[in-house]
């Protein structure tokens, strides 16, 4: 089975004093649309999705695109889920308290054990969809920090963001009931043209 980890197009930058859950902005729209266009040819049989905006807008357009029910699941949540800012890492400047914060909640020495958590977390629901699911080709649609942590389990790597996804990106592996193999990662062609 080949399973597609699809990072969300570009969503809309919020800030505000609660909880934010941004949708995709027009460009990320354009995005999805291009990536159904791009998997046309081989469509995935199934597909499931994190349940926040950005992704579920996402898998919309595949699951349009090739009549498929989508599956929601929290557990492909990212790990920054609940913070009152959402800001695209390229429009983020360095000193803004945001990302200053996340730096120091989340990379730190104090933030090992909520890495190790949410990577347990993400990696358990991923087996948990495939056990015993009869596809030849999954799509899952989630976050930059969900595609590192599957991807760092794999190949066995303490660092568990080490690469920035593409908006729409796909990064590709395989299951074989075992054990999972990479093949691909960030496929971004299909955005040459957006």
């Amino acid at each position: 089975m080949e399973i597609l980890l699809v990072r969300h197009g570009l969503p809309l930058r919020v800030e505000s004093d609660r909880p934010v859950d941004p949708p995709l902005a027009p460009e990320g729209h354009e995005q999805a649309r291009a990536l159904a266009r791009w998997l046309a040819p081989e469509p995935p049989d199934h597909l499931i999705t994190s349940t926040m905006s950005r992704a579920v807008d996402t898998a919309g357009h595949l699951a349009d695109a090739f009549d498929l029910e989508t599956v929601q699941d929290d557990d492909f949540c990212e790990f920054d889920r609940g913070t009152t800012v959402y800001i695209p890492l390229e429009q983020l400047e360095p000193d803004h308290p945001h990302m200053v914060r996340l730096i120091e909640d989340w990379f730190g020495p104090e933030g090992a054990e909520r890495r190790a958590a949410f990577q347990h977390r993400v990696v358990t629901a991923l087996h948990r969809h495939l056990h015993d699911l009869d596809a030849e080709q999954v799509a899952l649609v989630s976050h930059g920090g969900v595609i590192n942590a599957i991807l760092a389990d794999i190949l066995g790597i303490e660092r568990q963001l080490f690469f920035q996804p593409a908006y729409t990106s796909v990064s590709r592996i395989t299951w074989n009931g075992k054990r999972f193999r990479m093949v691909s990662i960030n496929e971004a062609g299909h955005l040459r043209d957006v």
